[in-house]
């Protein structure tokens, strides 16, 4: 179960509803992402901060949390016989472009076939990341009319699939040949 707050309230959540005082935080394409979780009640506490990292970081060790580089997921990751499932590391040098997730959508259309939409994103998108950026693309080239988002993902009966950039890796090196 999932409970997003603002983000001046998760110091006050995390007390109220988790047996521990711990937080990850990793930063996103618009701020950052912060997460807590209790995993034996099934409770995932997540907020975006509009602000980077080291403030959000600053403000919660205020509050008494301790925070962590990480973020908690409601669901595994994509797993690979070759790519272990492991946590991206971050990129070695500071001119090696960053980790690509993939973020595949496939939904119903009002074609015969099913439609796919594909994004990449340098952090892990959430799914819902993923489905507003595929409902503002497709609102904004006029593909779809305008709707909100909960209609389009009702409709859509959307299935989202985000894949690590290990997994890429590997599908890539079955394809190359030596």
């Amino acid at each position: 179960m999932t409970l997003r707050v603002p983000f001046e309230e998760f110091a006050a959540a995390v007390a109220r509803l988790l047996s521990t005082s711990e937080a990850y935080v990793t930063p996103t394409g618009e701020g950052t992402l912060v997460t807590a979780a209790d995993p034996s009640r099934n409770i995932l506490l997540r907020v975006s901060a509009e602000t980077d990292p080291e403030s959000v970081r600053a403000r919660l060790e205020e509050q008494g949390i301790l925070v962590f580089a990480g973020a908690w997921e409601e669901e595994s990751p994509l797993c690979v016989p070759e790519s272990p499932c492991e946590p991206v590391a971050e990129a070695a040098e500071e001119s090696a472009p960053p980790p690509s997730f993939v973020a595949v959508v496939a939904y119903k259309s009002d074609e015969e076939s099913p439609g796919a939409w594909v994004d990449a994103y340098p952090y892990r998108p959430t799914e819902t990341q993923v489905l507003n950026a595929m409902h503002q693309e497709l609102t904004e080239n006029g593909e779809i009319a305008e709707v909100s988002f909960e209609e389009f993902v009702r409709l859509s009966k959307a299935n989202v699939v985000v894949i690590e950039p290990e997994a890429v890796q590997a599908f890539v090196r079955r394809h190359t040949t030596v």
